[in-house]
């Protein structure tokens, strides 16, 4: 019922515990497996395929990866892993990657967690998937070649030090649809300009934090 009534941009409180499943609710409201730990409880198994380290859930018929094992300077993640669709990149699964210059992300990809791409000292370019929903904690942390990153419609959380250290990082794309930006997401990030809608949370984030911003033309 409550998935009915939702509409763009409103903002939902969810009041509850963990051992009643608030988490799970959430999940059923966005359609997604994004916050709740079910899949932790049902059948898993880890796998290695190609070039990839990678954990399927059976009963949720979803795969996440959870190490890169090859060498290449460009990476086209795969969307499926043994006919189980690749929803999430796991905690330091390209840390310290020193290899890859350039990412790109399939559309099936919702979470990027913790550390995914920690320290990739090479990467200058990340092509992030349409319906990515979360960039994890330190999730690109110590990228010291990022230059420019275009924030998909659909994120609507960028965690603590999510970019912290991208010392050469120009330009960030964020649309007005990402809710929560952590306060120290961008630490380090002298060089950075936020360029986002008009009166969207990015661009307060911006002035609070002190960021240089630019208000996206085609707003205009």
């Amino acid at each position: 019922m409550l998935s009915q009534k939702v509409e763009p941009h409103d903002t939902i409180l969810f009041k509850g515990y963990h051992p009643n499943g608030i988490e799970i609710i959430a999940d059923k409201v966005f359609g997604l497996n994004l916050y709740s730990s079910v899949r932790g409880k049902n059948q898993k198994d880890d796998i290695i395929v190609d070039d990839y380290e990678a954990a399927i859930y059976f009963d949720a018929k979803y795969a996440k990866i959870q190490r890169y094992l090859g060498q290449k300077e460009d990476v086209q993640l795969p969307s499926t892993i043994k006919d189980f669709t690749v929803d999430s990149i796991g905690k330091m699964a390209f840390a310290e990657n020193e290899q890859i210059k350039r990412i790109v992300c399939p559309f099936t990809i919702i979470r990027i967690d913790r550390r995914a791409f920690y320290k990739c000292i090479n990467l200058e370019q990340i092509e992030l998937p349409i319906d990515l929903r979360i960039v994890g904690k330190a999730a690109f942390r110590g990228c010291i070649q990022l230059r420019k990153v275009m924030i998909p419609n659909c994120v609507i959380e960028i965690g603590s030090k999510a970019f912290a250290g991208c010392v050469k990082l120009e330009e960030i794309w964020i649309s007005s649809a990402t809710l929560s930006i952590a306060n120290d997401a961008f630490e380090g990030c002298n060089e950075l300009k936020i360029i986002c809608d008009r009166n969207s949370y990015a661009q307060k984030y911006a002035q609070t934090n002190e960021v240089n911003f630019i208000t996206n033309n085609y707003e205009e």
